[in-house]
């Protein structure tokens, strides 16, 4: 497996570094900085930090992008727990439910991807966000040994995840200064691990009292990106009428 690994990630970057191109900014930024040395451009990252600090829209995005990564770690982490010590599904027969969930992504990402417009992220992540609710809710009270709800949860799940994590990264893409896309997108995500971090503590000590607690906190986890979806697309909305005034 780790050969394997090896051997897709290397192509990947080989086919990466010689067919992509970089970007007019970049280049741009690049001149930019050619005589500037490394800790006075560390030191002039604070300003970054800041704008991004005083943005409500990027707040609420990082906000919602913590909630989704929370939600993808516990499914992740306790799902297998789940199904195999409290619904009584045999270990070996879990790399069914993988398959077809994959499976299932895949067929999405060709057919339903294509479709989505983050100009108009509203409906799709509300409809993303309730069929992880769907989900959730399924697998707290599914009864022992049905393996066909099993199924209709991973296929609940796959659909969600392949609407939300295409609208996720576009969504942090347009709501980031382009120019400071780099240095924001790593506080981005050293923001994204702050919150994340205690989330994966929480599931744990759940998960020892009763293997779908976990399932329980994703279901408010998502409640709470269901919120922010809603306050980010009035606050973008906003934004958009004021500069076309």
């Amino acid at each position: 497996i780790y050969g394997f690994t090896c051997v897709m990630m290397t192509s990947k970057f080989v086919i990466l570094y010689f067919l992509s191109k970089e970007t007019s900014v970049g280049k741009r930024r690049m001149a930019e900085c050619r005589n500037i040395s490394l800790f006075s451009r560390l030191w002039d990252s604070r300003k970054v930090l800041h704008t991004m600090l005083r943005s409500k829209r990027i707040l609420l995005t990082v906000a919602f992008v913590a909630c989704y990564s929370g939600i993808c770690n516990v499914n992740g982490s306790f799902w297998p727990l789940l199904i195999t010590e409290k619904l009584g599904i045999p270990t070996e027969n879990l790399s069914i439910f993988f398959t077809i969930k994959n499976l299932f992504m895949l067929v999405c990402y060709f057919v339903v991807s294509p479709r989505l417009d983050v100009r108009r992220f509203r409906h799709p992540m509300l409809l993303g966000l309730c069929l992880l609710i769907a989900q959730q809710v399924l697998m707290m009270l599914m009864p022992t040994g049905l393996y066909w709800l099993v199924v209709v949860a991973v296929i609940l799940e796959a659909l969600a995840l392949s609407i939300l994590d295409p609208m996720r990264g576009s969504l942090q893409m347009i709501n980031i200064d382009r120019e400071e896309r780099a240095r924001m997108l790593s506080y981005f995500y050293a923001l994204c691990m702050l919150i994340t971090s205690p989330l994966s503590w929480l599931a744990g000590l759940a998960a020892e009292v009763d293997r779908a607690y976990p399932f329980a906190m994703n279901f408010v986890l998502t409640v709470a990106a269901i919120v922010l979806v809603c306050v980010l697309w009035k606050v973008r909305r906003t934004d958009i009428d004021e500069v076309a005034e």
